[in-house]
């Protein structure tokens, strides 16, 4: 939106610092437990440093995304302690945000070695990027199988199945187009077998609770 002219610098950080101050003011009067108040404070912190270290330390980029993204998942189990299965479903979310992450960064390659950012790829390449980056979505992939099937729900092994079918079809439409417009697509879509999962993590959390 900034790029095109759609909204302006001030605009946009006007309204990032008002969304980050009513979250902490929400999470300081919401009934929420002492670990959930915790977790939301983390993903303020972390989104207000995510610029400065991505800048800085461009090489765990991925990981720090996809460790932000877990905070969620960790936030809706945290009532329910041992109850819900999470630590699984955690670790496929770290797998496969951090290769989606750095797939992104393959698409970025030319931008970020013009800005200086010393993600991975610009520091091994874009053919060994996209190895490690597809081998992390796989095992985010295996790992949910792992943890789907210690799970209740009918509609689990439907969810991950269909997760599984849209992750090679995505990697064979990467291999099949090369362009960076089309690579951005085809990792946009990459978010779809990531929103299968959480269907299946609602659901185990409905039938386990």
């Amino acid at each position: 939106a900034i790029p095109s002219g759609r909204l302006t610098l001030t605009a946009t950080a006007t309204l990032g610092i008002f969304l980050l101050a009513s979250s902490v003011i929400i999470t300081g009067v919401a009934d929420l437990s002492v670990p959930q108040k915790l977790l939301q404070l983390i993903v303020v912190v972390g989104i207000v440093a995510y610029n400065w270290i991505v800048r800085r330390l461009g090489l765990i980029k991925g990981l720090y995304t996809a460790s932000l993204a877990t905070i969620p998942f960790i936030f809706i189990a945290a009532p329910w302690n041992r109850t819900v299965p999470w630590l699984g479903f955690v670790l496929t979310v770290v797998l496969f945000m951090t290769g989606r992450e750095l797939l992104m960064d393959v698409v970025d390659l030319r931008g970020d070695e013009a800005d200086a950012v010393m993600t991975i790829p610009v520091r091994i390449g874009s053919r060994a990027s996209q190895g490690i980056g597809f081998g992390l979505l796989y095992a985010g992939l295996v790992s949910l199988l792992l943890w789907a099937r210690g799970n209740v729900g009918e509609a689990i092994p439907i969810l991950v199945g269909v997760a599984t079918v849209l992750v090679a079809c995505l990697t064979c439409a990467w291999c099949m187009y090369h362009e960076a417009a089309s690579r951005r697509t085809i990792n946009t879509l990459l978010w779809s077998p990531m929103l299968c999962a959480i269907g299946a993590f609602v659901i185990n959390i409905k039938a386990t609770t």
